[in-house]
């Protein structure tokens, strides 16, 4: 089922395509205790779908950076509002929230390298 809840827009200026995206499983859907006895170590699922996460990098000119400081701190209200961000391979639209603030590498005077991470509910399915 598609996710009905507010989703951010993203700034008319920014393509919102992804120079670099490294992904993960934040974490296990496995929750493992050892037992009293020392030797018996329990697994139950702690969930049935997991949260993703991804490391993410795209360089920018510097007329563009204002751009992505207003989507960040206003649309997307510093990281709790999801937004819809391009993701490598194919460029398709996902539905993301910012999980870190945005860090801003200035490569030149006229270029701008911006890393951040993101995170993917299970619910924000398109």
């Amino acid at each position: 089922m598609p996710y009905a809840g507010f989703v951010a827009t993203r700034p008319a200026e920014i393509h919102g395509s992804l120079q670099t995206f490294n992904e993960t499983t934040a974490d296990s859907l496995t929750l493992r205790t050892a037992m009293d006895d020392g030797q018996t170590i329990k697994a139950r699922r702690r969930a049935t779908q997991p949260i993703r996460q991804g490391q993410a990098s795209v360089t920018v000119l510097a007329a563009e950076v204002p751009f992505w400081r207003e989507w960040y701190t206003v649309r997307c209200q510093g990281g709790t509002q999801p937004t819809r961000i391009r993701v490598p391979p194919d460029c398709a639209e996902e539905i993301w929230r910012f999980s870190t603030p945005l860090a801003f590498a200035w490569v030149s005077a006229a270029a701008c390298r911006i890393s951040f991470n993101l995170e993917k509910l299970p619910q924000w399915q398109d």
